[in-house]
């Protein structure tokens, strides 16, 4: 019965970290779209820069890989959005 729970729950938390991914993916490519746009950005990654520091420092690699992929997503969002938007505006 606790195994059962435990393939449960890893597979819940899986399905959030790539609900996660996707939506930061999104964001890049908003905010790479409001900076076309409107020459400002909309959001940052500072906070999770700063973070993925930290996690080397503590040696804490997996939250820092995790981390690595968030920013990456969203650089890749961005990425994605100026070459759609690149003669839009």
């Amino acid at each position: 019965m606790h195994n059962l729970f435990r393939q449960f729950t890893v597979r819940r938390i899986l399905s959030i970290r790539i609900l996660a991914f996707m939506m930061t993916l999104l964001c890049g490519y908003i905010n790479a779209t409001i900076f076309l746009r409107f020459e400002y950005g909309g959001t940052h990654q500072t906070g999770n820069i700063s973070k993925i520091a930290l996690s080397i420092l503590s040696l804490d690699f997996y939250t820092c890989l995790g981390l690595i992929g968030v920013v990456c997503s969203f650089f890749c969002g961005a990425f994605i959005s100026g070459i759609i938007n690149h003669e839009a505006f």
